[in-house]
């Protein structure tokens, strides 16, 4: 099978170049890799075409520039309709790959032609590249085992992001002219609609790291604030509720029963979100004790009474 990278650019110049290294430095080459720079205003444009000339890689590399700015999910949208091999791995800016990863992804995808979407785990390092430990981070044991993901886990809490995918072009062919018009983020669209026909699965391998920084929300204490924050809870749930609603009133294909639990866990959402406003106790519960598909993570609930109890709108 044929290999593609997409890589969505932005503003990438700090790191750029290191994880363009750990591509060029894989075990199993990559017959394209196709880089798609969304108006960057830093020196980015120029580090990629340097990085192309000095390694020679003008045959199998290409950088283009979007003629106006796609924003992230339709940047990736569009590096991926410019690929035309079999298998495309999605690819952010600035972290780091292991050099067997798409030789041990590949294995997977050749020997299941059930996977429609694979996803390896990932790891975090700072912007040095060095490890991060922590309560937010989760490790792995890698037992190279594959788990199959379904819709009601995706809906559970997502934990798939896009730079550990790797997609079959067919897949992505039959579906892209409706999920780009989708208003949500291409991980998670990509991940609902495989998972909707039993084809998304997840490779206990840790593939990748992703570096965390001061662009990216790079400390721990900084994510914990944000989460005991009641106005940002507010907007994460708003911002999420809008995914769904324009995934429910999209034109995609899937099963009535996978609509319905989107359909329900919006509804959660949106109620969740408004016990939060009013700080209601009393609501907040109700959320959580008629959510009989348990859509909604216990630990959420812990988080919201804090919120409602100590939380401030600023």
């Amino acid at each position: 099978m044929t290999v593609a990278v997409a890589i969505a650019l932005y503003n990438g110049e700090n790191f750029i170049e290191k994880q363009l290294d750990t591509i060029r430095l894989q075990t199993v080459k990559p017959d394209q890799v196709v880089l798609c720079d969304d108006g960057s205003s830093d020196n980015t444009i120029n580090l990629v075409n340097e990085y192309i000339d000095r390694f020679s890689l003008q045959d199998s590399w290409r950088l283009y520039k979007n003629q106006e700015n796609l924003g992230y999910a339709k940047n990736f949208y569009h590096a991926m309709e410019l690929c035309d091999c079999d298998l495309i791995y999605l690819c952010d800016q600035d972290d780091i790959w292991k050099n067997d990863k798409i030789e041990k992804m590949n294995k997977v995808m050749e020997e299941n032609s059930n996977i429609s979407l694979l996803m390896c785990k990932g790891g975090v390092i700072d912007a040095d590249g060095e490890d991060l430990h922590g309560i937010m981070i989760k490790k792995s044991n890698e037992t190279q085992s594959l788990t199959q993901i379904s819709v009601e886990n995706i809906l559970h809490i997502f934990n798939w992001t896009g730079m550990l995918m790797c997609v079959r072009k067919s897949f992505f062919d039959q579906r892209k002219n409706i999920i780009s018009k989708i208003c949500a983020p291409h991980d998670f669209v990509l991940a609902l609609s495989a998972a909707d026909c039993n084809e998304f699965y997840v490779y206990d391998y840790i593939g990748a790291y992703h570096r965390r920084h001061s662009n990216n929300a790079a400390h721990e204490e900084h994510r914990i604030s944000k989460i005991l924050n009641l106005k940002r809870k507010i907007k994460d749930i708003d911002d999420y509720s809008n995914y769904l609603y324009s995934i429910a009133n999209s034109e995609i294909e899937i099963q009535n029963k996978s609509m319905n639990l989107l359909k329900e866990r919006l509804e959660k959402s949106q109620q969740r979100k408004q016990a939060l406003k009013e700080k209601s106790l009393k609501k907040i519960l109700k959320v959580y004790f008629s959510d009989r598909q348990k859509m909604l993570r216990p630990i959420s609930l812990l988080c919201d009474i804090w919120l409602i109890i100590f939380g401030r709108m600023n």
